[in-house]
């Protein structure tokens, strides 16, 4: 197997890990990295016998685009849920009490929720209607329904 092959093998190989394996640990700038390498032994810019070369570009485009590409990769965006706030749910067991976290049923969907931090109660039992006031990453900060 020439050298080009095994550094696509490679980088096709740290690909897959960062898909399916471990995501979020960077084997996705060696994939790119080892691409590269045989990429350029493959069009000829390197010889199949520059090993150290091979390498030094190898970590040094493994480097390079973590450092341009991590921080992009690495930003979610914050989800604000703007269309669920005034709506209302339904607290699902065991109820939601104080500050723990609980769950509620908003449009069929099950979903975080505690109570707001002055609600007028301190417990609410599985079966009450809630209104959702903000939010809070994945969790729904609710109160007791008005009548």
């Amino acid at each position: 197997m020439t050298t080009s092959i095994l550094w696509l093998l490679a980088g096709a190989l740290f690909i897959c890990v960062e898909i399916f394996g471990m995501p979020g640990i960077g084997f996705l700038f060696a994939g790119i990295a080892a691409l590269v390498v045989g990429g350029a032994i493959e069009a000829g810019l390197l010889t199949a016998d520059a090993t150290l070369i091979q390498f030094v570009l190898f970590f040094a485009i493994t480097i390079i685009s973590a450092a341009l590409l991590w921080k992009k990769l690495k930003r979610t965006p914050n989800p604000t849920y703007h269309n669920i706030i005034g709506t209302e749910a339904v607290v699902s067991a065991p109820g939601l009490s104080g500050t723990q976290i609980g769950q509620v049923q908003w449009s069929g969907t099950i979903m975080r929720a505690r109570l707001v931090d002055n609600a007028p109660v301190d417990v609410l039992p599985e079966g009450s209607v809630v209104t959702v006031r903000h939010t809070e990453g994945n969790v729904l900060y609710v109160t007791p329904r008005t009548h």
